[in-house]
């Protein structure tokens, strides 16, 4: 398969060179109303797994999902290369959600992201929150990280007559230069910051 590939398929070439034995394994079980699937796979990449459950009434007008996704570790600089800033990233998160119509009414995702290696540097402990509740989006990512913590929380609300959204972020004794974080402007001991937002 390597011969036929042309040289500018550095990704795919990455891939097909860096996986080496793989293990795939999948499970689907039930009706089309009550469907269950289990997928992991794994390999020198990394190793990525799923467990999700979809529900729905006979003419499936309305499905709901249920189940959580993770992986122990996927190194993206098997697959994007040497140069790649991108590290190794764990993760695991709870997925949740409804249709009606082909329309997302209601989804929550719940995730934690272990370990995100960027720029050299691994950050731990990142939560991820997001939820949809019919126009209503909002979101939380929260660095817990030993040299850092930094907390963000959002929402937009859509209307035909009026969009409201709203931002706050707090970072609390970040320590720039152990993140690896290079900043043109000269720095002393560890800053942080508090901000809110409010648009109409």
């Amino acid at each position: 398969i390597r011969q036929n590939i042309e040289v500018s398929d550095t990704t795919l070439l990455n891939i097909l060179t860096n996986a080496s034995a793989v293990d795939f394994k999948s499970n689907i079980s039930g009706s089309l109303s009550n469907l269950k699937t289990r997928i992991s796979l794994s390999s020198g990449i990394g190793d990525f797994a799923t467990n999700l459950t979809l529900s729905g009434d006979s003419t499936l007008s309305r499905l709901s999902c249920n189940g959580y996704i993770e992986s122990k570790g996927v190194d993206f600089v098997k697959i994007l290369g040497e140069t790649s800033p991108i590290g190794t990233i764990a993760f695991n998160a709870d997925i949740k959600g409804r249709m009606y119509n082909n329309k997302v009414t209601q989804a929550t995702f719940d995730g934690i992201i272990a370990r995100c290696d960027f720029n050299q540097y691994s950050y731990e402990d990142i939560v991820v929150k997001a939820d949809i509740n019919k126009n209503r989006y909002s979101g939380k990512v929260e660095l817990l990280d030993p040299n850092g913590q930094i907390n963000i929380e959002g929402y937009v609300q859509l209307s035909p007559n009026d969009t409201t959204a709203a931002l706050s972020a707090t970072c609390q004794e970040i320590d720039l230069a152990a993140l690896i974080i290079k900043l043109k402007i000269k720095y002393m001991g560890y800053p942080s910051l508090w901000v809110r937002s409010l648009f109409t």
